[in-house]
């Protein structure tokens, strides 16, 4: 079984942040979520976190972005997003 947001987060339970009254609403695993939400979120935080080091990346890394949706099947996409969240983690 996967672990709560709480394990992955610096807040604690009973604290007053934003984190927290997500846990409220949508649940310790966002249960309340729909896959595809989560697959928004993750969209969405990932695009913020890179943003600024859009330079950064290579040409080639561009490419792979546009190609990788096509030639990879969602399943499969879906182990390359923990793959790489592993990655970036161990970075």
């Amino acid at each position: 079984m996967t672990k709560p947001l709480g394990y992955f987060t610096d807040y604690r339970p009973l604290e007053d942040s934003y984190l927290y009254r997500l846990e409220q609403k949508y649940g310790s695993w966002f249960q309340h979520m729909s896959v595809r939400e989560k697959l928004f979120l993750i969209n969405s935080i990932s695009s913020h976190l890179c943003s600024e080091a859009a330079d950064e990346c290579r040409n080639e890394i561009f490419v792979i972005s546009n190609e990788i949706t096509t030639q990879v099947s969602p399943s499969d996409l879906e182990g390359m997003i923990e793959f790489l969240i592993q990655q970036v983690k161990a970075s």
